[in-house]
């Protein structure tokens, strides 16, 4: 019986002091490898957060690349339809009268429905006083429109008995634009405001979401207008520009037509959001047809803008939760492996403990490995490494051959010995104020190897902080950009050479200079500032006939070369 109840307590047995120490020293030799196993876990699940940051943002940048290509090219659509209500102002400009025949074939070169997308058309707004509205429309008779009355467009708010009239005389191409003709813009205020706001500025002004007789689906869109003004009259102040008034030249621009346009994207990976500001509030121009909901943490971007007059805002994200997915297939991959090594390197410290000859032939391969990897990093990178004086402690093949310098011509020296002479004091003041408060930096930075050469490099400096809280060494990694800074100086170059070998003026629908260059002021005498805001008649030498004149106003006014 004894024996029995002696055997049966087991290992939790008080029994003698010898076994209890047995025990004790076999679990504790153990805990290496589980210490092992857990820093490597720690190790693989950092790797793995990192890899997979890395891979938010590379997604969250090519989002980010995306939204702003789209955005530049929804601004410049504008720009393009300004441009063209711009040469249609100085058709007007070229001439006393524009007929529906002149405007017909200046419409037909455009050819708006073709080469702009998102334009419905091309129309000229008359302003005409109530007591000469009969007169309009026996004209408009007489110029072989029979159909032509004045009517109301849709959703007309505003009574307009006494007049004047904002009447569309003009809309090209009729196919399309035959009902918008009669209608009288200033009943409904939408209108109103946009042509109030151009005639009153002088300039192009866009108007705020308003439905279009073209879009039988009666979706929102947009208008352009440019005021036209009677030749030869003043305009400098609002009250001239209001008396010299004749009309305005305006393009109706459908919002789904414009961005789903090839021309202006020619991607299905955005879904997008059009809203303008009214009072404040951002309201719905268009939405995408999209079914797709982001999640609380999906790629969202917001770009403001103003074009005429006119705050606008994209509202932009992925199509579907395919595009911009973030690839874990490196974090994974990491994750995984890290988790192998951490138990591999576990198993073979518990080896150690029962087989030291075999832990170090274990440990003598790990070590080759490591001499393999670190090879591998050498051969394709540019580091150093400094004491906290800034003197090189290490340096890798990379750096030995883009520097010109050998190892041991390195080893010792200060980083000063490489300095270009082409960055000011303050530029290393800065670097050595960073990195001394223990914060990395990063600069593209001039370099002069052992040759005299100069060379690029993209420098990131990362201070290691030793236990006195203070740096003790600064890791450098570098990458070697001389490639691109040639290139940059190249492009530099050749802008300078265009600026310094040319003459090249910029003026403004009314002939107005609006920049010169460095070759115009030369050879004129004037200044910039003296040239800016005049007319080229300054420079008017009187060798030219008038007709001269009018025929190279004509020729730019159609859009073409002069």
């Amino acid at each position: 019986m004894t024996s029995s109840r002696s055997g049966n307590r087991g290992l939790f047995s008080r029994g003698p002091e010898g076994s209890i120490s047995s025990h004790m020293m076999r679990c504790l030799e153990f805990w290496p490898a589980v210490l092992t196993m857990l820093l490597g876990s720690v190790a693989s699940v950092g790797s793995f957060t990192v890899a997979r940051h890395f891979a938010e943002e590379e997604s969250a940048k090519e989002f980010r690349v995306e939204c702003d290509t789209f955005a530049v090219r929804i601004q410049q659509r504008f720009e393009m339809y300004a441009g063209v209500l711009q040469n249609a102002a100085g058709l007007f400009a070229a001439s006393n009268h524009v007929d529906r025949q002149e405007w017909c074939d200046y419409a037909e070169y455009v050819d708006p429905i073709h080469r702009f997308p998102g334009m419905f058309g091309i129309a000229f707004v008359e302003r005409v006083e109530h007591e000469d509205l009969d007169d309009f429309v026996a004209d408009a008779h007489a110029d072989g429109v029979d159909d032509f009355e004045i009517r109301q467009p849709i959703n007309s708010d505003l009574q307009n008995p006494d007049g004047p009239h904002y009447i569309i005389k003009y809309h090209e191409p009729d196919l399309i634009n035959h009902d918008a003709l009669g209608l009288d813009l200033a009943t409904r205020s939408a209108n109103r405001r946009t042509y109030d706001l151009a005639m009153e500025s002088g300039d192009v002004c866009l108007s705020e979401g308003l439905e279009l007789v073209q879009d039988k689906e009666q979706r929102k869109g947009l208008v352009l207008a440019h005021p036209v003004y009677h030749n030869g009259e003043p305009v400098s102040t609002v009250a001239e520009r209001r008396a010299s008034l004749y009309g305005w030249v305006a393009v109706p621009i459908g919002i789904r037509q414009l961005i789903q346009s090839d021309a202006t994207y020619d991607s299905d990976m955005l879904s997008i959001d059009l809203r303008e500001e009214n009072s404040g509030v951002y309201e719905l121009l268009y939405e995408s047809p999209s079914e797709y909901e982001a999640d609380g943490n999906g790629l969202r971007r917001s770009i403001h803008f103003t074009f005429a007059g006119r705050k606008l805002q994209l509202l932009m994200k992925p199509a579907s939760a395919d595009v911009f997915a973030t690839d874990l297939t490196l974090a994974y991959t990491l994750l995984v492996t890290g988790s192998v090594i951490s138990l591999t390197l576990s198993l073979l410290t518990g080896v150690l403990v029962h087989s030291r000859a075999q832990a170090t032939s274990d440990s003598q391969r790990v070590q080759r490995e490591n001499r393999s990897v670190r090879v591998a990093l050498e051969e394709h990178t540019l580091f150093s490494i400094s004491d906290r004086h800034g003197k090189i402690i290490d340096v890798n093949p990379g750096f030995c051959q883009i520097s010109g310098y050998s190892r041991e011509e390195l080893i010792g020296q200060d980083d000063s010995m490489l300095n270009s002479g082409i960055h000011p004091s303050e530029f290393w003041a800065e670097m050595w104020e960073t990195i001394a408060s223990g914060r990395p930096w990063r600069a593209e930075v001039c370099n002069r190897a052992k040759d005299g050469s100069l060379y690029w490099v993209d420098s990131t400096i990362v201070p290691y902080i030793g236990k006195d809280g203070k740096p003790e060494k600064y890791v450098s990694i570098r990458i070697d950009i001389t490639a691109k800074k040639a290139a940059e100086r190249d492009i530099a170059a050749l802008r300078t050479a265009l600026d310094e070998h040319s003459i090249m003026s910029i003026a403004d629908a009314q002939g107005r200079i609006i920049d010169v260059n460095t070759g115009f002021c030369k050879v004129s005498g004037y200044s910039r500032e003296e040239l800016i805001g005049q007319d080229h008649k300054v420079l008017n030498s009187r060798r030219h006939r008038r007709e001269f004149w009018v025929n190279m106003w004509k020729t730019v006014a159609s859009g073409r070369a002069w």
